[in-house]
C-alpha cells in the first residue's frame, strides 16, 4: 500500500480484539439460591393492608368532614336542600364504607393468622 492511498489497513483477527478476562472466579464459585417468595409475598401483604387501612381511615375522615360541614351549614342557614344532600352522602358511605371494612377485617385477620402459623412451632 503506498502511502496517500484511500484503502483502510486490515482488519484484526478476532481473537486480539477481545481479550479473555481472567478477573471473574468460575461460575461454580457463585453461590446461586432458588427463588424465594415468602420474602416478597410478606412485603406485599404488608403494602396492601396497609393501603387499605389507609383508604379506611381516608374515608372515615371525608364523611366526618362532609358531616361537620354539613351541621356548620345548617346551623347558619336554612338547611332543607341540605337534608336530601345527607341522604345521598349516608347511602354513598354505606355503599363505599361497609366492603372496605369488611376487606380491612379480611386482610387483617389473615395477614395476622398467616403470621402466627408461621411462628409456631
Amino acid at each position: 500500500m503506498a502511502e496517500g492511498s484511500d484503502q483502510p489497513p486490515p482488519p484484526r483477527p478476532l481473537e486480539e480484539e477481545t481479550p479473555k478476562r481472567t478477573d471473574r472466579p468460575p461460575l461454580e464459585a457463585y453461590d446461586v439460591q432458588p427463588y424465594d417468595p415468602l420474602k416478597d409475598q410478606e412485603s406485599v401483604r404488608g403494602q396492601l393492608a396497609l393501603l387499605l387501612i389507609f383508604t379506611l381511615i381516608g374515608i372515615v375522615v371525608a364523611t366526618l368532614i362532609m358531616g361537620t360541614l354539613t351541621i356548620v351549614y345548617c346551623a347558619t342557614k336554612v338547611c332543607e336542600a341540605q337534608t336530601q344532600n345527607m341522604e345521598v352522602i349516608k347511602t354513598l358511605v354505606s355503599l363505599v364504607l361497609t366492603p372496605v371494612v369488611g376487606l380491612v377485617g379480611a386482610v387483617t385477620g389473615f395477614y395476622f393468622g398467616a403470621r402466627s402459623t408461621n411462628s409456631s412451632p
